[in-house]
């Protein structure tokens, strides 16, 4: 028995607290997976404290342990190894205080884990397993396991979020006092997110050097690593170097605190890149560019099989971030940027499925090939998707699946007048076919423009050798 026990005292105050309420459900996980760990005494400590938890709790409105021990029938060793076994198996946080009306502990309650996260954590399914073996084991992975339907040949048409309702951008920047509040209620409670970026596979960001540079500075770096995946991820959408980056945090700094705010600090860089275009030279060595020997130019390109214009396309999808890209495009068809676009196209940098290249070519593919006026989610989605399941690395292997969806496209037979019409206009322009050429400047002048789009970008696009 641990021997710490001995430091408690029966007339020690109590109160409790729950980061999240437990419901029906969390009682029927901890009964099958966690009373056969820590038996039936610590499973009633746990149905015990849940129903003393208090909404709001007050150090002055304490109890005392032996109201516990008498409602448990236990002695202060039997409670002392009741609680230590709630708290070993994260059901159960213990803060001890002493205060002008003697030792008081907090005790906060925390919901057990979903089945899913109870099974697939090694240490907790293997010390169930040895509490009740085999046979026993099988039985209650059985109950908790959730009923599976193949999907095979199904196609997901779930709308998204933004497909269908549309929130103020003024409201997101600046978001109203009450919305602000209420967060700040919530936000203890909340856990540790699965990260959306892996920000030390991002060899395009040196964030140690980043640090080194906040170091000067005022500003918590606790913080700062705490806002890893925001900062990677404004650096690629952006194209934000470390110096540059180290500006942004430090402009959205408040002196008096020293704190960030990473509100101001977001719409700080979207100020200004929407502001002006960038076109500045992107060093990001996860584009592949290794693949085709180094350096890659118009002339190297067209030896491997690409057009002229497929080769400048290249180029600058590898010389500019997703955004300037975006915003380039959008301006020389006479657009703009919209703030769901900027969202989606933050989203799809950050999932990390493609380089910048890639998704360049995704972006040209849907706006100029499609000729579509905004990014769609459902269509960038679905194609995000589709090139993904088809190995699509660089941005000339995005090319050559336009080709081969085009291929594919123009070899259906079509008999009715209607699908022909449907085909022709889904069929993606000249440029991504085999035998393209150049056409007529009078009667293409469409394709004129983009060609001056393109050889703007290229003004500024690497040289290769």
């Amino acid at each position: 028995m641990i021997e710490t026990w001995e430091n408690m005292s029966p007339k020690d105050g109590y109160v409790v607290l729950m980061d999240e309420k437990v419901t029906n459900d969390d009682i029927e996980r901890l009964d099958y997976l966690y009373q056969p760990i820590m038996g039936v005494i610590a499973s009633g400590l746990f149905s015990l404290l849940k129903g003393e938890a208090n909404q709001n709790p007050q150090l002055s409105n304490r109890k005392m342990h032996n109201e516990l021990l008498s409602l448990l029938n236990i002695d202060l060793a039997a409670f002392y190894e009741a609680r230590s076994s709630l708290e070993a198996l994260g059901l159960l946080k213990s803060f001890e205080k002493d205060d002008i009306m003697g030792k008081v502990m907090v005790y906060q309650l925390r919901r057990p884990l979903e089945a899913t996260d109870f099974f697939t954590d090694d240490l907790l399914s293997i010390l169930l397993w040895e509490s009740i073996g085999d046979t026993r084991y099988k039985e209650i992975t059985a109950r908790f396991a959730l009923p599976v339907l193949k999907l095979d040949g199904f196609k997901e048409v779930s709308k998204s979020f933004l497909d269908v309702f549309q929130v103020s951008q003024v409201h997101l920047s600046n978001k109203p006092d009450i919305i602000s509040e209420s967060k700040k209620s919530f936000l203890t409670n909340i856990k540790t997110p699965q990260k959306l970026i892996e920000s030390d596979n991002v060899d395009s960001f040196d964030f140690k050097f980043f640090i080194e540079l906040l170091k000067k500075s005022f500003v918590s770096l606790d913080e700062i690593n705490n806002q890893q995946d925001l900062i990677v991820s404004e650096h690629l959408l952006y194209d934000i170097d470390e110096i540059e980056m180290a500006q942004f945090i430090g402009d959205a700094a408040d002196l008096s605190t020293n704190e960030v705010d990473y509100n101001a600090f977001k719409q700080k860089i979207a100020h200004k890149y929407n502001q002006q275009v960038k076109l500045k030279k992107q060093e990001d060595p996860t584009n592949d560019d290794e693949q085709d020997g180094g350096h890659k130019s118009v002339e190297t390109l067209k030896k491997v099989g690409f057009s002229q214009e497929d080769s400048q396309l290249i180029l600058a999808s590898d010389a500019y971030s997703p955004f300037d890209f975006l915003k380039s495009l959008k301006e020389s068809k006479g657009g703009y940027v919209t703030d769901n676009e900027s969202y989606l196209l933050q989203q799809l940098v950050q999932r990390q499925i493609f380089t910048n290249s890639v998704i360049n070519i995704l972006i040209h593919y849907i706006l100029i090939d499609r000729d579509l006026a905004t990014l769609n989610k459902s269509f960038v989605d679905t194609m995000a998707n589709d090139w993904s399941q088809q190995k699509v690395k660089t941005p000339e292997d995005a090319i050559n699946q336009v080709r081969h969806f085009n291929t594919k496209k123009t070899e259906t037979k079509v008999t009715n007048q209607r699908q022909r019409k449907i085909i022709k206009k889904e069929t993606l322009p000249d440029w991504a076919k085999d035998d393209y050429q150049a056409p007529e400047a009078d009667t293409e002048i469409d394709k004129a423009a983009l060609q001056r789009q393109l050889d703007e970008f290229n003004k500024t696009a690497p040289k290769g050798g």
